[in-house]
């Protein structure tokens, strides 16, 4: 979460954000199972996706220094995009570490 403060890296801020909205749609689930058609409905349809990259684009343009309001829809932009190109590959790599997938995020901006 530290890149949505501080960093003036495009590419970290849309992936940092697009993480973040995954582990947020499926924190609930004790493992991620790219196979299962549930979490990948989940995670992908847009009207569950869409409000959680919304407003970690909305807190990055507010609080980081290197952004300002005027810059939410590049954020939003640039992690909407990223987020549904690789949301399928982000699953896979999150289930590379069974039960501790979500280890790392556990308090952080609508994470339990």
């Amino acid at each position: 979460m530290k890149y949505l403060y501080h960093s003036d890296d495009m590419n970290d801020i849309k992936e940092t954000i697009a993480k973040m909205t995954l582990v947020c749609l499926l924190q609930d689930e004790p493992r991620i199972n790219p196979d299962d058609m549930t979490q990948t409905i989940k995670a992908t349809m847009l009207e569950f996706a869409t409000p959680y990259l919304q407003r970690y684009a909305a807190f990055t343009a507010w609080i980081n220094p290197n952004y300002t309001e005027n810059d939410y829809a590049e954020i939003y932009a640039s992690a909407y995009t990223y987020y549904f190109d690789h949301a399928k590959n982000l699953m896979e790599e999150f289930a590379l570490d069974g039960e501790m997938w979500k280890q790392g995020f556990e308090g952080t901006l609508f994470i339990d």
